[in-house]
């Protein structure tokens, strides 16, 4: 009895984590709280939260970053800004520290 309750739990967490990965979850900055850097290449950086962007692509209306890290961790983070400098975090979840 006690291993049919562990495990119920244990498929209701995993589930719950399933559904909740798939919802999209966003978080929108003003143009005030972003800060751009200079990297050491030269290129421009966004940074959020301690943690650096690098401008991935882009087109007039929007520029699209991904995580610094990107290529050492594949870090799944994203980011996108527009014209007015709004940037919303598409993929917030970073799989390293800043």
């Amino acid at each position: 009895v006690c291993n049919f309750k562990f495990l119920s739990l244990v498929l209701f967490i995993v589930l719950k984590f399933q559904v909740d990965k798939k919802e999209k979850i966003t978080s929108i900055f003003s143009p005030e709280e972003l800060t751009y850097v200079t990297g050491q290449r030269g290129t421009l950086k966004l940074v959020i939260n301690k943690f650096s962007f690098v401008r991935n692509k882009g087109n007039e209306k929007y520029s699209y970053w991904r995580c610094a890290c990107f290529r050492r961790f594949q870090c799944p983070a994203k980011a996108m800004t527009d014209q007015t400098g709004r940037c919303t975090v598409t993929t917030p979840i970073h799989n390293h520290k800043p």
